[in-house]
């Protein structure tokens, strides 16, 4: 594997990132509402490039004022379990610390223990259960993780 870089969404990046939900996610949703999201708040849209190939991306908003939301989190299959989805949480945590978010919220099926496991190691925590989340009829949990500011933070170790 070549080394993985996070950045953030570019416009042209939009087509590829409409792929790769189609792809990786049981929810359909229109390039639109990739598009809208970029026009609304590009600073939640992150990206996981290899060599000149996109294999993963975040999609997050600031839906109030300290409170951050992660929409769709996808990483192709090969590249799972490599640190892309950690880097791209990592990512959009320290670019919500612009905005000063104290909390990042997400949606995870209830039948996905990959993926809880997953947040459940990023430090998300379950709030709730959320009956009929999905068009699917799927229940959610409703995930939550509390940040430290970027100033409180002590540097890892090298």
């Amino acid at each position: 594997m070549d080394v993985v870089v996070i950045r953030q969404t570019e416009a042209e990046d939009i087509i590829v990132i409409t792929q790769l939900a189609y792809d990786l996610l049981p929810e359909r949703y229109s390039s639109g509402v990739f598009s809208s999201l970029f026009e609304r708040f590009p600073h939640g849209m992150l990206v996981a490039q290899e060599g000149p190939v996109i294999v993963g991306f975040l999609l997050g908003i600031i839906p109030a004022e300290d409170s951050a939301r992660v929409l769709m989190l996808g990483v192709q299959p090969g590249c799972r379990r490599k640190g892309v989805g950690t880097g791209l949480l990592t990512a959009f945590r320290n670019a919500m610390d612009a905005f000063h978010v104290t909390s990042i919220y997400l949606e995870v099926m209830t039948t996905n223990d990959a993926a809880i496991a997953f947040y459940r190691k990023n430090g998300f925590e379950i709030q709730e259960r959320m009956k009929n989340f999905y068009v699917t009829g799927e229940d959610a949990f409703l995930m939550r993780r509390t940040l430290t500011p970027l100033s409180a933070r002590v540097p890892s170790p090298s």
